[in-house]
């Protein structure tokens, strides 16, 4: 269900999105840069490219990319994604392995938005909290009725 391109469009642009992550905790170190302008800890957007995700040369997917320090950017950057997880003594050994744990991140980044949009919306702080007849009913406004689970759909 999170991994519907229409539901991301009813959470928001790739650029409401893109702003979301940077307020986020980079993913790999759970740091923040400290912004003495904006007198917070913010992030850089670092996509995640692939070409199954609609990347390709110049060509950077929607919705799916990271948090990152600015320096953590650099060196994904400089070194690549095993690189910068090798810097930081992740526990990662292939480049595929790699791949995998960015992809994973980049997946669960862009859940946790649509879930804290999800929340705002229906005035929750879980999912649990909402009736299935109003989640089916927002749904169906939404035109996702079709993406819901079986479950909901009786």
């Amino acid at each position: 269900f999170f991994n519907n391109p229409h539901l991301w469009g009813w959470a928001g642009s790739d650029a409401d999105y893109q702003k979301w992550v940077r307020s986020q905790k980079s993913c790999v170190s759970g740091k923040q840069d400290w912004i003495e302008d904006l007198g917070e800890g913010r992030c850089e957007y670092a996509h995640v490219r692939r070409v199954a995700a609609g990347s390709g040369t110049a060509i950077k997917p929607e919705y799916f990319g990271v948090p990152l320090t600015h320096s953590e950017h650099a060196l994904q950057h400089q070194l690549g994604e095993l690189g910068l997880l090798q810097h930081f003594a992740k526990n990662v050994f292939t480049p595929s392995e790699a791949a995998a744990w960015f992809e994973k991140k980049a997946v669960e980044c862009r859940t946790a938005w649509i879930k804290a949009r999800l929340y705002a919306h229906f005035g929750a702080e879980s999912l649990k909290e909402v009736p299935p007849s109003d989640f089916v009913a927002w749904a169906k406004e939404a035109g996702l009725y079709l993406a819901l689970p079986a479950v909901f759909k009786g």
